[in-house]
């Protein structure tokens, strides 16, 4: 399971079952109004009027308004029964989705399905993933020649357990994967201007030519000047190595709140795949 998923998952069950704990000894203080019933006989002048029994007795007995002593304890009770309820289901949805959990993952996936129908999804475009693999393990072998950049910030877990810097890095590395794509996250790139290489966020085969390799680039941080004229001289440097935005770079950009609108990742995968 990805860690950040797993992270809030624990998080959520713990807040409800110290929810739980907390509203199951507000009704052991109250155990003498367990076990009662409640009805409303009245309603006069802006006040309700009520009776109560204990579920064992047959009839009722009235006891007064809501702001009697008992009637408010069988309330509460009653509310405090129906609030833990309701947790529980939480509890037990979350307790669900976590033990049942399965990585979607296109092996993972492929692994579930009948034996009929296993195997194809490296049939689709097999050529693309048969030059790919060889490709991003070539790629790879390049990039162990080089630092890593800034590892120390990479806290992040996609689902095939690489380390990435950010929860949207993390969003965009696995739609690229789901979408069948083949790359290498900070694959370094040798200036031709001998400036000190990229560390381009992802560089992806294209699945057109099989050749040509397309840099995506995260944007999330506009806001700060420093950014906004880094940003403007990585155009720039891409620019004096042959990178055209929009037919081999391409920016995903996060809002002012650091969230990635979903349609623009789906706009740039079939922009890289030729399909628009």
């Amino acid at each position: 399971m990805d860690a950040i998923l797993e992270s809030r998952l624990s998080y959520e069950l713990r807040m409800l079952n110290d929810a739980r704990s907390k509203y199951s000894n507000q009704l052991k203080m109250l155990k003498q109004f367990d076990n009662h019933n409640l009805k409303m006989d009245t309603s006069k002048y802006g006040h309700n009027y009520y009776s109560a029994k204990k579920k064992s007795a047959k009839r009722f007995g009235y006891v007064g308004t809501a702001e009697h002593e008992t009637v408010r304890g069988i309330m509460e009770v009653h509310h405090l029964k129906e609030a833990i309820k309701q947790l529980d289901n939480n509890i037990k949805l979350i307790k669900n989705l976590r033990d049942g959990y399965v990585p979607c993952d296109l092996l993972t996936i492929d692994n579930l399905l009948p034996k009929a129908y296993r195997n194809c999804l490296p049939l689709i475009d097999d050529k693309y993933h048969v030059v790919g693999k060889k490709w991003k393990a070539d790629k790879l072998k390049f990039q162990a020649n080089f630092p890593e950049n800034f590892p120390g910030f990479k806290t992040h877990q996609t689902l095939d357990k690489t380390l990435v810097k950010s929860v949207s890095e993390v969003n965009l590395y696995n739609t690229l994967l789901l979408a069948g794509l083949i790359f290498v996250y900070e694959l370094p790139l040798a200036s031709k201007d001998y400036g000190p290489p990229f560390y381009p966020d992802f560089t992806i085969l294209s699945p057109v030519d099989l050749k040509t390799e397309i840099i995506v680039e995260y944007v999330g941080r506009l806001d700060m000047k420093s950014y906004r004229e880094d940003f403007a001289d990585r155009i720039y440097r891409y620019m004096r190595n042959g990178y055209i935005p929009g037919v081999n770079l391409f920016f995903v950009f996060a809002d002012l709140d650091g969230n990635v609108d979903s349609l623009q990742i789906s706009k740039v995968i079939a922009d890289i795949k030729g399909l628009r």
